[in-house]
């Protein structure tokens, strides 16, 4: 079999392209086999390729919700043109209440239920910020204590008093309290549904 002499060579990439001129351009980072071939012979070479520019911060998610005694991962990094992540850039959080965790970055710690947020910011290229808001809604911790008012001083024989009571989680958010009809002998085989207090 023979060849001509100016037979053009056939390029290929294991990723990303390449022309028919011999350039190649890379899209995923780590290691990458480029070939060329003239007719049945062959050559390959092993490229390493490594994130491009930061262009993009990627935060998730993007809202949640949880209770006051949980906390939330926030995942925040920055990516290439090509979605590749680029190590060693600076994250910043800010939280509308609580606080992020001081050994662990990304972990917020509720504190006052509600909707909150977490402002998650990278400076950027040429120090233009990017931020992406985090909206958490954190709903009351089981209950920790409670308080009793009314009644308060003398209260005379025979003359009706109130006493209400307020209770609270271990942040001092108050919950809704929920009531449940004690079964009467006839029906205590059948189950109650609580009912809004």
């Amino acid at each position: 079999l023979n060849m001509a002499v100016g037979a053009p060579i056939v390029w290929s990439a294991s990723n990303g392209s390449i022309t028919q001129a011999g350039v190649f351009t890379p899209y995923a980072t780590g290691q990458h086999t480029v070939s060329a071939c003239f007719g049945i012979i062959c050559t390959s070479e092993t490229v390493t390729v490594t994130p491009g520019t930061p262009v993009e911060l990627v935060v998730t998610p993007e809202s949640a919700a949880i209770t006051a005694d949980q906390s939330l991962q926030i995942m925040a990094y920055v990516v290439d043109q090509f979605g590749n992540t680029v190590p060693g850039q600076t994250i910043a959080y800010l939280p509308s209440n609580g606080s992020m965790d001081s050994s662990t970055e990304g972990l917020f710690l509720p504190v006052g239920a509600g909707t909150q947020t977490v402002d998650v910011t990278w400076n950027g290229v040429m120090m233009t910020p990017q931020t992406i808001s985090v909206s958490i809604l954190v709903e009351t911790g089981i209950p920790a204590y409670f308080v009793l008012e009314g009644c308060q001083g003398t209260v005379p024989a025979g003359i009706l008093c109130a006493v209400t009571h307020t209770l609270y989680d271990q942040f001092g958010n108050e919950i809704i309290c929920l009531l449940y009809t004690s079964p009467s002998p006839r029906d205590a085989h059948e189950s109650r549904m609580p009912s809004s207090a």
